[in-house]
């Protein structure tokens, strides 16, 4: 017996070893299937960025993924190479699909497009388009048990029975054209459903006309909902294109807005362009343009009345009414920031402030990156420029064109460090702050070795200061300004832990002011 099993293990260990050195030569464990970094962009039916939860299934696999996104329409996640995955979100079942690619070494990008919400319940699969047919009689009533035929032109007819409510619905291929016809009414109504986009949906409706011998329809007058473009784009980002997740993470358009500024009812044009626009000479020259007309405009109202001069102007007033010498502005680009772009611009551009400003720097809190992934102090999206006009405006074209922020709080401090690194020459730095957004890395605002004077922008005259911003004003020795109020730190009531601004109170709490309830 013993013999027999030695025999046996003999003849078995060289397939054994065979085997063994097979799967060491692969490798060990199976290699896991390669990931693609995947950023998805999601619009409203009306093109505007949204926050949704989104539910990516794979086709023929496991694997399903719950995804959201932020404010500005931007989800991030990872998922399967060369895998196919069906999008659902809310009642809108499997609208679209997202198609891997095997290979995306700088990521993959996504957009999507959601129905409209009035049209719940009132799309077809993906790939199809959706009849919704309603018959009634003369006086109104619904007509059930008709049926619908959607003939294509090329022998195909698709059908379709109207209900106790008289409404049928029908699905039927994209790309082509197709004629309606009921019992008595044949052809009395077409429509073309494009080859593109996918989720295309139309309402018609049938009235029979009372004494109408000959049989023919009346159309409704009632317009059918509008179907807006849904859309699925997929693309591979370009090879030279920056890592993911760094570089034009968003692209949230802001509308170009016009505002009063003059007598007169005057008005000029934001200097601040579409966001998502690609940076170029023809943005830089609307800009510019933008700042000369401002500047013309303020010149005009000085000579009518020289004590308003730029009353009404929050960035502008604190900064000619104050003088510092060898400053740094630097600057806050988020989409809340677009109605002050002409006013600093147009401050750098005075004779008498060449001297004083040595460089501008300008944040937008990262680029658009994912708010999960910013990192404290080095969020990104900060970028300086000398203080000529023209670098200026290519930097702050070029920072803002990256789109909104995605959360309320700000990278000040991370953007303050990184211009007292670059201009160390410097004896104080002007910071132009929301003061409706907090600041994210306040904690690392020790490291601030000038003053710092904050310029508070707030769409009321005389806004309660962020306690954020005074406590970086405070840290530094600098000051805080509004639209006609200056306060400097260290001449106000300082006793202990209670700070008075004007007619606000602000007690220290665990290493930052805070709001005195």
């Amino acid at each position: 017996m013993s013999e027999r099993r030695s025999s046996w293990v003999a003849f078995m260990l060289p397939f054994v070893l065979f085997f063994f050195g097979l799967y060491a030569f692969a490798g060990g464990e199976p290699e896991e299937q390669n990931r693609v970094d995947v950023r998805i962009e999601v619009r409203d039916a009306k093109g505007e960025m949204a926050r949704v939860l989104l539910t990516l299934a794979q086709k023929g696999g496991k694997e399903v993924k719950t995804v959201g996104s932020n404010g500005y329409g931007l989800a991030f996640t990872s998922l399967l190479a060369g895998e196919s995955y069906r999008v659902s979100q809310g009642k809108f079942k499997e609208f679209a699909t997202i198609r891997v690619p095997l290979r995306a070494p700088n990521g993959y990008r996504v957009e999507l497009q959601l129905p409209d919400e009035r049209m719940g319940g009132k799309t077809a699969s993906e790939g199809r388009g959706l009849v919704i047919f309603t018959y009634v009689d003369a006086q109104g009533r619904p007509k059930a048990g008709a049926e619908l035929q959607c003939a294509d032109g090329n022998g195909r007819v698709f059908r379709g029975i109207t209900n106790a409510r008289g409404i049928a619905r029908v699905e039927v291929p994209l790309g082509a054209v197709y004629a309606f016809s009921v019992e008595g009414y044949p052809n009395f109504e077409t429509h073309t459903f494009d080859a593109k986009p996918s989720l295309q949906t139309t309402e018609i409706r049938l009235e029979e006309t009372a004494g109408n011998k000959r049989g023919l329809a009346q159309r409704s007058s009632r317009p059918p909902i509008a179907t807006p473009s849904y859309s699925v784009y997929e693309s591979a980002m370009q090879k030279s294109a920056p890592p993911m997740r760094n570089r034009r993470d968003s692209v949230t358009r802001a509308k170009q807005v016009v505002r009063q500024v003059v007598r007169q009812g005057q008005r000029v044009q934001y200097a601040t362009p579409r966001r998502g626009v690609k940076p170029s000479p023809k943005v830089t020259k609307q800009v510019m343009n933008g700042v000369y007309l401002l500047r013309q405009a303020l010149i005009e109202e000085e000579k009518e009345n020289p004590k308003t001069m730029w009353s009404r102007m929050p960035v502008l007033s604190p900064l000619t009414r104050n003088s510092w010498d060898s400053v740094v502005l630097v600057v806050d680009v988020t989409c809340s920031m677009d109605p002050y772009v002409e006013e600093y611009l147009l401050w750098t551009t005075l004779a008498r402030n060449e001297r004083c400003l040595l460089g501008c720097v300008f944040f937008n809190d990262g680029d658009g990156r994912a708010d999960s992934t910013k990192v404290l102090g080095a969020a990104g999206g900060v970028r300086h420029a000398s203080p000529t006009l023209r670098e200026m405006v290519d930097t702050l074209v070029k920072c803002v064109s990256y789109g909104c922020s995605g959360d309320a709080e700000e990278n000040d401090v991370e953007a303050l460090l990184y211009a007292q690194q670059q201009y160390p020459e410097a004896k104080s730095l002007v910071l132009i702050a929301d003061n409706t957004s907090g600041v994210r890395d306040l904690e690392i605002a020790d490291g601030i070795l000038k003053p710092v004077h904050v310029l508070l922008c707030d769409g009321s005259s005389s806004p309660e200061p962020n306690a954020d911003y005074v406590t970086i004003a405070y840290l530094t020795r600098g000051s805080v300004h509004l639209l006609s109020e200056d306060f400097q730190m260290g001449m106000h009531s300082d006793s202990g832990r209670l700070l008075r601004l004007g007619k606000w109170e602000y007690q220290y709490v665990k290493d930052r002011w805070k709001r005195k309830e």
